[in-house]
């Protein structure tokens, strides 16, 4: 005869061991709708902190608007009150460009922090703006700098010139002039010491001669000047008729 095998038989679960079971699944559940809940907080959270940053960035850019169409509405004034605001004017472009680098920070992270590409677009552009506008400024800042210079009142002419101009006055001759005097159909200048009346101590030169104590030359002679060479430079002496 043969022997029956019998197969074993599966252990059932206990009540116990199915509740435990039932009790993981809930508490799966209860986590996976936590972490749901979370991540949609976080999400709304990114969203709303976006919108602040977009809104700030909006502002400021208004604000450097009003500034630079403020800075752009120049009227005619005078010279004193131009080169006055001129400085002022410098100083505004300064701070604009503070302004417009922390506008530029401030968009990159609206960027980082995942803002729409919309509003990044719209921020590039509005920054680019701003960016022509201040090259505006720095135009009118270096026109304002050109008429300044050209209203600089022109300096007086040295007084080296005009003293140059001045004539020295020539030092008398080592001599005194007597006259002209003829010998034998020849013209000859009679000179004497300075002062002297003495027929003894006349001279009598022709040109060409030096006159004696002296580097006086006589170069020509007529009955009106004559015309003397002093190391070179020329000397005219009239002659009294």
């Amino acid at each position: 005869m043969r022997s029956s095998m019998k197969l074993p038989l599966r252990p059932s679960l206990s009540r116990a061991a199915i509740l435990q079971i039932l009790a993981l699944i809930v508490l799966i559940g209860v986590l996976v709708y936590q972490q749901w809940q979370i991540l949609h907080l976080k999400t709304g959270f990114e969203s709303a902190a976006n919108l602040e940053t977009v809104n700030a960035i909006t502002q400021r850019i208004n604000g450097v608007d009003d500034r630079l169409d403020a800075a752009s509405q120049l009227k005619s004034v005078t010279i004193d009150d131009f080169r006055a605001g001129q400085q002022a004017l410098s100083n505004r472009i300064d701070a604009v460009q503070a302004l417009l680098k922390q506008v530029q920070e401030a968009a990159k992270d609206a960027a980082l922090q995942g803002a729409s590409m919309q509003e990044v677009v719209v921020m590039g552009a509005r920054i680019e703006e701003l960016q022509v506008k201040l090259q505006d400024l720095r135009a009118v800042e270096a026109a304002s700098a050109q008429v300044t210079a050209a209203a600089k009142p022109k300096t007086p002419p040295s007084s080296r010139k005009s003293t140059a101009q001045t004539k020295v006055p020539e030092a008398p001759p080592p001599f005194s002039v007597v006259g002209v005097e003829y010998r034998g159909g020849e013209r000859f200048l009679s000179v004497a010491p300075p002062g002297s009346t003495q027929l003894s101590q006349l001279n009598l030169i022709r040109p060409g001669d030096m006159v004696a104590g002296s580097n006086w030359q006589l170069n020509s002679l007529d009955d009106s000047r004559a015309l003397f060479s002093i190391n070179g430079s020329p000397r005219i002496l009239p002659l009294r008729p």
